[in-house]
Parts: C-alpha cells; structure tokens; sequence
C-alpha cells in the first residue's frame, strides 16, 4: 500500500484521483477509489521501477462533457534514508479544455 498524489490540474474531476494504491504479488496496481475504471496502468517493469499508465479527466464546458486522457509515466525508486516517504515520481501529459497547448504536471508515490 503506498499513497499517489497528483499535483493540480485544474478539473472540477482531479479531487476524484486516487489517493491510495496497493501493489500485488503479481505487480499489477489495485486502487480504491471511485476512480478505478478511469485511472489506468499501462507497464510497471519490477527490475528497473518505470511505469507508466493513463487516466480521463472529465470536466463540463459550455453544457458539453470533455473528456481528456491523461498519460503519465516515471520510476519508483528506493529511497537512501529510511525517512523519506518518497518513492516514486512522474509527471503526466494533461491536454487542454480549449485550444491546443498541452501542459504537464507531477504524479508522486509515497509509503503510507
């Protein structure tokens, strides 16, 4: 069990997002979360600790519903000092509500 944090992306969906996974015997993530059917893993490779995976965004503009995906991708790592919860780290690819520019964000994982 460890904790994801995603940094802000600005949709009325991003207080949705996992909080909390769990890695199986079989290194596949499990997740508790409403968010389960939208929050995605990709590849998790034990050997070298990269992953990557994907999740939607939902937001409302203008009556319609946009849906973005989110791609994201980084390396789960152990950490040198029994005191740092820090474990993991990414970033994800977030496309816009409007227009074409895309911009970036952090997705970190924590010991619990």
């Amino acid at each position: 069990k460890f904790g994801v944090h995603h940094s802000p992306s600005g949709s009325a969906a991003h207080a949705n997002l996992p909080n909390t996974l769990f890695l199986n015997p079989l290194n596949h993530w499990n997740l508790s979360s409403a968010y389960y059917n939208q929050w995605r893993t990709h590849s998790f490779n034990p050997t070298t600790g990269t992953f990557t995976g994907s999740f939607v965004l939902s937001d409302e503009v203008i009556g319609k519903t946009v849906r973005r995906p989110v791609t994201f991708s980084g390396v789960l790592r152990q950490p040198a000092l029994s005191s740092d919860v820090l474990i993991g780290d990414g970033h994800y690819i977030l496309p816009p509500l409007t227009g074409t520019e895309r911009t970036t964000g952090e997705i970190m994982f924590t010991r619990p």
